[in-house]
């Protein structure tokens, strides 16, 4: 049987070293950018830039969003870790954040 506790925790500081590694302020700050740019008037006149900014924004707002999500459930695991809850139950749970945070990675590797 795994030692759930002491692999969420290995979970827990991986995910802060990915984070870090994500550069997360920088992609804020691009998406604010993005989005102010996007507001100007004359914004529309190049539909294909526009186009491509929009396309910017949506993968910079579901990455961030992800990430966002991702640190919300390993919270919730944590907590639901301390509880009287099935092994089993947190075992499928630790598998699924494992998953979305390898594809967070492949995903911020392919955008390097």
């Amino acid at each position: 049987m795994l030692d759930l506790k002491k692999e969420l925790e290995e979970l827990l500081n991986t995910f802060k070293l990915i984070k870090t590694s994500f550069k997360l302020d920088e992609k804020v700050q691009r998406l604010r950018q993005l989005e102010v740019e996007s507001t100007v008037p004359s914004f529309w006149k190049d539909p294909t830039k526009a186009k491509e900014v929009m396309q910017q924004i949506a993968s910079l707002s579901d990455e961030l969003k992800e990430v966002d999500d991702l640190q919300k459930d390993l919270n919730t695991l944590g907590e639901l870790s301390k509880s009287p809850r099935e092994n089993k139950d947190l075992e499928k749970d630790l598998v699924d954040i494992k998953k979305r945070l390898a594809f967070e990675i492949v995903r911020e590797l392919n955008n390097e």
